[in-house]
């Protein structure tokens, strides 16, 4: 990577040739040439979506946007690590094809569990140059659990009720929507706006 005077040459092809001369005769070998590729620039590693610190909310997949590529790109991977400053990042994803203002990974619904993570894309090229690039993210969407019915029988004819009852995370407005087992039809709407956590 360097020239005669011990400089570094800058990013490009280069060729180079060999030449043998035998030391008696003088009589020089077919000369032999090929190439190298010189490279010390850093892969470019972005990330439009999530943004930093954003909360997600919802529990549909979630699409990471952004770029990882590189002149002589080889791959990039996507990996998630609970908290902050994760001990350690589990790979969400592996790829050789360059991506540049795209879709990097979708992330499947309630694929991870709700959680502060932060996301780390490291993108690497031909000549092992590496660019990391990390993302705080907080999953939180909204968890309905568990839900029941007590009692599990009841004749409304005998003014007997069930109660339902479930869990919430989050805040919420809630709709219980009760359905005629045998007909599928709907029996009944019940909406509770704001319902507390």
């Amino acid at each position: 990577g360097c020239n005669d005077s011990s400089a570094l040459v800058p990013d490009g092809t280069y060729t180079y040739q060999f030449q043998g001369t035998h030391i008696e005769t003088g009589v020089t070998a077919t000369s032999v040439t090929g190439q190298v590729t010189v490279d010390i620039t850093p892969p470019t590693a972005a990330i439009t979506n999530p943004t930093e610190g954003q909360v997600i909310l919802t529990d549909d997949p979630l699409n990471f946007l952004g770029t990882a590529t590189d002149l002589n790109f080889q791959d990039y991977r996507l990996s998630s690590g609970v908290g902050i400053t994760p001990l350690s990042f589990s790979q969400l994803h592996f790829s050789s094809t360059a991506v540049t203002n795209g879709t990097l990974f979708t992330l499947a619904s309630k694929q991870l569990a709700p959680n502060t993570y932060t996301f780390q894309l490291l993108v690497k090229d031909k000549a092992d140059n590496q660019t990391e690039l990390r993302r705080v993210a907080i999953l939180d969407h909204l968890t309905l659990t568990p839900i029941s019915a007590s009692p599990t029988f009841i004749d409304p004819h005998a003014g007997q009720s069930a109660t339902i009852a479930y869990t919430l995370n989050l805040p919420a407005d809630v709709t219980t929507r009760v359905f005629d087992d045998l007909s599928r039809g709907l029996v009944k709407t019940l909406s509770q706006p704001s319902r507390p956590a």
